[in-house]
């Protein structure tokens, strides 16, 4: 046997012999003599000799002996899983068995818990206790081993049960569903009846519904004989099943229907309105809820009144929350009025037509379709604006559009002209926005688009045949010349950032929006969304990478069959000359290469770090290089710190890093870098 003095002797004569310059900076610290290993981890790795895995400490000490076919890294509890004939078990660090093999599976463990598997399946606690016996045909484990209230699904000859941590069934398998728990309550299904149980199993209901429904202030709709009625959180039927359907409560009160008629309940059962409506289209935050009777619609409160009579053709809510209401004459011309969310009458049916509120603002309408003339009301139902305008169209960025004689303007919440009606207004010219969106709307004039900012003043003349509003107040504009589009870009101030010689401008790309790519002569670029041309169409791709749908990294791009690599401002990182170039976002660099040939690396900064090795891949900090068949490792600045020369190694972790020398593995140490 050697002594530890004649071992350091020959690794270091070993050392000196085949890489003299790896000599000052490494030495072997466990001599190899090991088929496989696996890194270091809290003062172990697992190593394979003789067929075996054992466990080994730093200073090469065996605290397993290699008996076993396999041992998975130590988890969070320091116990690592082992295999000996195809049988499951645990040890410590110690190694010490903490579960004798003998599971044909033990999963992960969770809350202190480890599914395991012997012909049926059960769970063991951290310290290897039996906490159930394996009894059962699957633990349930998708939605996570316990749930909420501390209770663990199981499943016996195709029936689902809950047991507790302790192991003790609080529900026996006997049932063809469990919920999940929501307040300490879950619902049970055995033959197609549902009941209410609590988490200590206990039932609170009988096992009587055709379903329960989710509790909502304190009560949960169930059905029973076709019928729906209320439970309490205690499993008490607070209101007989006796309707054919019914909401949830809101507000303590919850529409029903019985003999297709709805009316309205409080949560004691009090019909505050008896069921005589045809249908209700549910509250709204306010407490108003649209009703129908005979046709008719009205508006209904919480308290049951009445606060629109059911006399109107129809009754609309608008994305303001606003309710249109339409009166059908004796000749069917109609009338439209409004009321406000809470139910009060703002504006009576006198308008021949009315646009939405938007911006506490809605255009209104007096007189036919031909003759009639717009005018604008506040939130309150006050005339703002009489009406004079041919047309009206909704504010936005505090105006709105109106027509006069085909002239378009645009009036304030004051009702003053702020712009003149001067513009010229096509009607079949689509694709005009002559909305305000960013202080920025579009004109028109003989079918070209321009743009005018909020005091009326032109800053894009119309020359364009179409405007696009794309990201972050940029226009994408177009024309067509010699018959072909050609596509450019503006600013908010009209300004051109890109002439319209693109063939295409692509929209922005991800949440932020933060880059589109522009294409011209079959070739592609890249803008920010300032507008500024990070990269010219001069490329044959582009392609960018995403996380959580940000554009984040590096931008790949290809000339031909090369790529290289861009960063985020379009400074080139990787020259375009390589057949293969290799980023992530979590990593500081960057590796290309070329067929038959080296391995480049390069940093964020574009600094080429090291070009001389066949690959390069880094792990946990450290480089792994490989040439001529030998391996090595180098630093994240390119520094080599263990000369290739080994036929296979590891990333150093704790200190040492795995070397195979020999067709067998060692550890070396870093002596110095």
């Amino acid at each position: 046997m050697k002594t530890a003095a004649s071992i350091a002797l020959t690794s270091a004569l070993f050392l000196s012999m085949a890489a003299p310059a790896q000599a000052a900076t490494t030495s072997f610290a466990i001599q190899p003599q090991y088929e496989e290993v696996r890194s270091f981890d809290s003062g172990t790795a697992a190593v394979k000799s003789d067929g075996g895995w054992g466990l080994i400490d730093k200073t090469g000490k065996l605290i397993v002996s290699p008996r076993y076919d396999d041992i998975e890294r130590f988890n969070e509890h320091g116990l690592a899983e082992v295999v000996k004939d195809e049988k499951h078990g645990l040890i410590d660090r110690t190694g010490k068995e903490i579960v004798v093999p003998v599971y044909s599976y033990i999963g992960d463990f969770e809350n202190g818990l480890a599914i395991i598997l012997d012909n049926k399946y059960g769970l063991i606690d951290v310290t290897g206790k039996v906490v159930v016996a394996p009894k059962y045909d699957r633990i349930e484990d998708k939605r996570g081993l316990v749930n909420d209230v501390g209770l663990i699904e199981v499943e016996l000859n195709d029936k689902y049960g809950l047991v507790n941590k302790a192991g003790v069934e609080v529900l026996k398998p006997e049932f063809d569903y469990t919920s999940d728990f929501v307040g300490g309550l879950a619902v049970v299904k055995q033959n197609a009846k549902m009941a209410l149980i609590d988490k200590s199993g206990k039932f609170l209901t009988p096992v009587a519904y055709d379903w329960i429904d989710n509790f909502s202030e304190g009560l949960a709709a169930v059905s029973k004989n076709k019928k729906i009625g209320y439970i309490n959180a205690s499993g008490k039927e607070v209101i007989p099943p006796k309707y054919d359907d019914a909401t949830k409560f809101v507000g303590s009160t919850a529409l029903v229907d019985r003999a297709d008629k709805t009316g309205l309940i409080n949560k004691s059962g009090k019909e505050i309105v008896p069921p005589k409506y045809d249908y209700a289209l549910g509250f709204n935050d306010s407490g108003v809820s649209i009703v129908n009777k005979g046709g008719k619609y009205g508006l209904i409160n919480r308290t049951g009144k009445e606060i629109a009579a059911v006399q109107y053709y129809n009754i609309e809510k608008q994305e303001s929350g606003f309710f249109k209401v339409t009166v059908r004459s004796s000749d069917n011309n109609y009338s439209y009025g409004f009321y406000n969310k809470s139910g009060m009458l703002v504006a009576k049916p006198v308008y021949s037509s009315v646009g939405a509120f938007n911006e506490g603002m809605a255009a209104v309408r007096k007189g036919g379709d031909k003759d009639g003339k717009w005018g604008f009301i506040d939130a309150a139902g006050k005339v703002i604006v009489q009406p004079k305008y041919d047309e009206a169209f909704d504010f936005r960025d505090g105006l709105a559009p109106v027509i006069t004689k085909n002239k378009l303007g645009y009036i304030n919440k004051q009702g003053k002209e702020a712009i003149k009606p001067q513009f010229e207004y096509d009607r079949s010219f689509s694709g005009v926005d002559i909305q305000f969106r960013g202080g920025v709307a579009m004109i028109s004039k003989s079918h070209k688009v321009g743009l005018i900012d909020k005091t009326g003043k032109v800053i894009t003349k119309p020359a364009y045949d179409r405007i696009d509003r794309i990201a972050n107040g940029l226009f994408r504009v177009s024309s067509v010349i010699s018959g072909n589009w050609g596509w450019g870009l503006l600013n908010a101030k009209g300004q051109v950032l890109i002439k319209p010689e693109l063939s295409y401008v692509q929209e922005f790309m991800g949440k932020d929006q933060r880059f589109a790519i522009t294409e011209k002569a079959g070739k592609k670029g890249l803008i920010d969304n300032t507008g500024k041309q990070l990269l010219l169409p001069i490329y044959d791709d582009i392609d960018v990478e995403f996380k959580d749908e940000k554009v984040v990294g590096f931008i790949q791009v290809k000339k031909g069959n090369q790529f290289g690599l861009v960063n985020l401002t379009g400074k080139v990182i990787v020259p375009v000359v390589y057949d293969s170039v290799n980023h992530w976002s979590f990593d500081d660099y960057a590796t290309a290469g070329t067929n038959g040939g080296k391995t480049a690396v390069y940093n964020l900064n574009g600094v080429l770090i090291t070009k001389d090795y066949d690959s390069v891949n880094f792990v946990d900090g450290w480089g792994i290089v490989t040439t001529g068949g030998k391996s090595g490792i180098i630093t994240k600045t390119g520094k080599v710190v263990v000369e290739p020369v080994y036929e296979d190694i590891q990333s150093f972790s704790e200190g040492l890093a795995a070397a195979k020398i020999d067709g067998k593995w060692g550890y070396i140490t870093l002596l110095k870098l």
